[in-house]
């Protein structure tokens, strides 16, 4: 029985970049459904996870939404992403997809935003 949810897979998200980034300087500066910042335009964008990781002189924000959908990720939410991240001074993204991705490949490149599918395990 697959107990796991959207809230469920952005928390597990966020441990897996939480516990591997730690020895690479990266820290969880905020995630959830309540977790917003606010953007040069006043507006405020939800982010599902948001790392920064120093290297003891610059520090780098990593903006990270989780999609927990049945369906393949299209381009849509790259470029919501694409435009968080240019109003928000962020300087990455990375969008988590249970599904993968549509031909929204190129798109992610061109706006710096990395792509990471859930491995599943081959029988």
């Amino acid at each position: 029985m697959n107990t796991l949810n959207w809230k469920k897979y952005e928390s597990v998200t966020k441990y897996i970049y939480e516990t591997l980034g730690k020895d690479f300087g990266v820290s969880i500066v905020g995630y959830g459904s309540n977790f917003k910042v606010t953007g040069r335009s006043g507006v405020k964008h939800q982010i599902d996870v948001l790392t920064a990781q120093t290297n003891g002189i610059h520090t780098t924000q990593t903006a990270i939404e989780c999609k927990y959908r049945k369906n393949k990720v299209s381009k849509d939410p790259i470029m919501k992403l694409s435009e968080t991240i240019r109003d928000s001074g962020i300087e990455k993204g990375i969008i988590v997809s249970r599904c993968g991705f549509t031909d929204a490949v190129a798109q992610a490149q061109a706006c710096n935003i990395g792509l990471s599918e859930e491995l599943k395990p081959k029988i």
